[in-house]
């Protein structure tokens, strides 16, 4: 698939390059499911007991996973069609597609649903996980900067009462080689997940560090976002739950188009609300936001040398200096810190060519 990237008000110069079709889903699609049986869930007793919850996501056509896609055209002017699905190209995720089953929400919404319980029939596991594929309203155009959207899943409580959940959310990277034939349809070989070992890992960790998520925003059609999850994970605490009684949980994400906008430092287009009188918990994202970017520079910023000094003030002496997010600063230092955020968008572009979300949850 083509990527169309825009970095500042520049086309991306690989924007021709065949990658990055992802991950969950404004459609409710979800492509697989997976669970670790490296450890289990123990009582106090330290015998093995089942978790609480299944996961559930909405069942529709499109639940296989990822899909390569055909483009005919070229700029503006192209048009897409999809290919052939991820897990069927040699070396794509084999893992459970989930068992169906039909449940009613509490919105009264009946319909069917793919639920994690397909792959622990046999034994008890510490966590459940799902593979998903991020969407847009433009999917067959791809995922890249300034594109934004949804998903959700729901927690199936196995008994009544309180269950309190751990989150983790990962963007797995993978490697392909790809042709295009005369026809003008893609042949795509070698496709490899992209490991803590593998060459291509410090683009992977930048994919994580570029696009956020988020569990709340405000707007419609243009967000504000609120409440950063950091670093993937979060904490759900749900309450006087019932069995088979779905809960959802919708997480909003953005893969930021500028350093300025993911900062909020923006003339428009900030990810977070920093106008003047804007509420307590927009006020409070855009710090979440600065502080981010200062504390995980080296995921999000592609540098020779290191920009903190370009986006931040000091306070303290010794062992006890802080470096705070100081607008003028970076407004200041703009050029060369957004050439770090364009580099690392560069860097993921060029070395990986799909990319699925993992949702664990424990």
């Amino acid at each position: 698939m083509s990527i169309k990237r825009i970095l500042g008000n520049r086309l991306w110069a690989c924007c021709l390059a065949f990658v990055i079709v992802a991950v969950a889903v404004v459609t409710g699609t979800v492509a697989w499911y997976s669970a670790a049986r490296e450890g289990k869930a123990v009582n106090m007793n330290g015998e093995a007991v089942n978790l609480p919850f299944e996961l559930a996501v909405k069942a529709n056509d499109n639940n296989l996973g990822t899909k390569s896609v055909k483009q005919t055209g070229t700029g503006d002017g192209a048009s897409y069609s999809t290919g052939k699905l991820l897990h069927d190209i040699t070396g794509g995720e084999q893992v459970g597609d989930g068992k169906s089953d039909i449940y009613t929400t509490n919105s009264g919404y009946t319909g069917t649903f793919y639920t994690t319980n397909a792959n622990e029939a046999e034994e008890n596991d510490d966590f459940k996980s799902i593979k998903w594929r991020l969407s847009t309203a433009e999917l067959t155009k791809g995922i890249g900067p300034d594109s934004s959207g949804e998903f959700t899943f729901y927690v199936v409580p196995k008994q009544n009462g309180n269950i309190n959940i751990h989150v983790k959310l990962w963007l797995e990277g993978y490697t392909a080689d790809v042709k295009q034939n005369e026809n003008e349809t893609f042949e795509v070989s070698n496709l490899n997940r992209i490991t803590s070992t593998s060459s291509e890992y410090g683009a992977n960790t930048y994919l994580n560090g570029h696009i956020l998520f988020f569990r709340d925003r405000t707007g419609s059609g243009t967000y504000y976002y609120r409440d950063l999850i950091r670093n993937g994970e979060f904490e759900l605490e749900l309450s006087n739950c019932e069995a088979n009684e779905l809960v959802p949980v919708t997480v909003y994400w953005i893969w930021p188009n500028t350093f300025a906008q993911l900062t909020c430092i923006a003339e428009n287009g900030n990810i977070a609300n920093a106008a003047t009188g804007a509420s307590e918990q927009d006020v409070f994202t855009v710090t979440e936001l600065r502080n981010y970017v200062v504390e995980e520079r080296d995921k999000i910023l592609m540098a020779d040398s290191d920009l903190l000094s370009k986006m931040t003030i000091e306070s303290g002496e010794g062992e006890d200096v802080v470096h705070s997010f100081d607008k003028a600063t970076a407004l200041d230092n703009l050029k060369d810190l957004s050439m770090g955020y364009n580099n690392a968008d560069q860097e993921i572009g060029t070395k990986i060519q799909y990319f699925l979300l993992t949702l664990t949850a424990e």
